[in-house]
């Protein structure tokens, strides 16, 4: 059997939010072309290089849609996210590295006083 590498992902586009009261990432890209297709998508505060993520990288796989949301970051903090298309086990190559820094969250108030 042959096993073809799908194209690289382009069109990689991070915005920032909040889910559930922490701050989150919606990282979003061009769909690639082929049958089977699925993305990874890898995001670090570690910056690595511009075509591949460092090793110990989070990752979030078999995503089947062009987009995907991630939640549970650290506040104020920098993360640089790659995303590769897979096709039959067999990854693409690396998005170009993206970056985005996740929003400060407002804690409650503490100490309020209402007169």
């Amino acid at each position: 059997t042959v096993n073809c590498q799908p194209p690289q992902v382009q069109g990689v586009n991070v915005t920032r939010g909040v889910s559930g009261g922490s701050p989150s990432l919606t990282v979003s890209w061009i769909a690639v072309s082929g049958s089977g297709i699925s993305y990874t998508v890898w995001y670090s505060k570690s910056i690595g290089t511009t075509t591949d993520p460092p090793s110990g990288a989070f990752t979030k796989s078999e995503i089947t849609n062009t987009s995907t949301t991630l939640s549970v970051l650290t506040q104020g903090t920098p993360y640089y996210i790659w995303v590769a298309a897979f096709s039959s086990d067999v990854q693409g190559l690396y998005s170009t590295r993206v970056s985005e820094t996740t929003f400060e969250v407002p804690g409650a108030p503490i100490n309020l006083m209402i007169s």
